[in-house]
C-alpha cells in the first residue's frame, strides 16, 4: 500500500490544485500547479510516472543478477576461490547447507510490485497509454 501511495498518489497530490473543492477545510492545502491534466502537467508530472515505472521494469534483473552474483561470490570465497564444492571453511553442515541452498523467496513482493503495476497502469494509462506496454512488458519479466 505504501509504494501504490508513493507512486500514484503522492506525486498527483502534491501537484494538484484543489483549492476550489469542498471542504475547504482540507482543500486549501493542496495548491499545486495543475487543476487537471493540461499539456504541461505531462512532461512535470507524467514523465516522472513514467520513469518509475521504467524503473520498476528494470528492478526484477537488479534482484535477479543481486541474488545470484553475492552468493556465488560468498560461495568462491569459502572455497578459497577453487572449483572443489566439497573444499570448505565452514565448519557444520547447517552453515555449509545455508551458504548453498540460499534465502527464502519472499513472494510477497513479487505480488505487491505486481499489484502496483497494475493499478499504476490502470489508474493513468488512459492519459499515458506508454504505460500499457512497460505494464506488459514488467509481467512478462
Amino acid at each position: 500500500m505504501a509504494q501504490f501511495f508513493n507512486t500514484g498518489f503522492l506525486l498527483l497530490l502534491v501537484n494538484a490544485n484543489m483549492e476550489e473543492y469542498r471542504p475547504q477545510a482540507v482543500t486549501h492545502h493542496f495548491r499545486g500547479p495543475f487543476h487537471d491534466y493540461m499539456p504541461r502537467w505531462y512532461p512535470e508530472v507524467g514523465m516522472k510516472i513514467v520513469q518509475t515505472m521504467m524503473i520498476n521494469s528494470i528492478l526484477p534483473y537488479a534482484g535477479l543478477t543481486a541474488g545470484w552474483a553475492v552468493p556465488a561470490l560468498k560461495r568462491k570465497l569459502d572455497r578459497g576461490w577453487g572449483s572443489d564444492v566439497y573444499k570448505t571453511k565452514k565448519t557444520s553442515m547447517a552453515l555449509y547447507k545455508a551458504l548453498y541452498s540460499g534465502p527464502a523467496y519472499v513472494i510477497h513482493f513479487k505480488y505487491s510490485g505486481i499489484l502496483n503495476i497494475t493499478f499504476i497502469t490502470m489508474m493513468y494509462g488512459a492519459g499515458l497509454p506508454i504505460l500499457f506496454p512497460l505494464a506488459a512488458f514488467n509481467f512478462f519479466n
